[in-house]
């Protein structure tokens, strides 16, 4: 399992650079604190490594006794710019009301049902709305 993981992200990692993507660490906390940072290369994800194995070898012990409820809001502070799109729903119902029903789909089906099998859904809702627009002008 850890070797595919290993094999799926070497080879990502291999055809981004030949595209202009964002360079991929784990999370996606850290992907976006690295993109905000203005890294463009992987080997921000060495740096942010060693931080991350200092911080749990020697800060880890005192910060055993933090509620879950603490560890969550430190991830949301992380990912507010991620919450502060949900904003632009009005604008996308304007432009676009099939992008508008892919978002929601997207939304909901996440948020209610599970990670992967929403982003399944999602998927196929999209490909359904591109097959829908090439039959039918919409």
């Amino acid at each position: 399992m850890l070797i595919q993981e290993l094999y799926a992200i070497g080879i990502t990692s291999l055809l981004g650079g030949c595209f202009p993507v964002y360079p991929v660490s784990t999370a996606l906390g850290r992907t976006m604190v690295n993109v905000n940072s203005g890294s463009k290369t992987l080997l921000s994800t060495v740096f942010s490594c060693a931080l991350l194995l200092a911080t749990i070898l020697w800060l880890g012990p005192y910060l055993r006794a933090l509620p879950r409820c603490v560890l969550a809001s430190i991830i949301t502070v992380a990912l507010k710019s991620m919450f502060m799109k949900c904003a632009q729903v009005k604008r996308i119902y304007s432009i676009s009301k099939i992008d508008f029903t892919i978002w929601m789909v997207s939304f909901f089906c996440t948020a209610l049902i599970n990670v992967m099998e929403g982003l399944a859904i999602s998927i196929l809702f999209a490909l359904f709305t591109v097959i829908c627009r090439s039959q039918w002008y919409v």
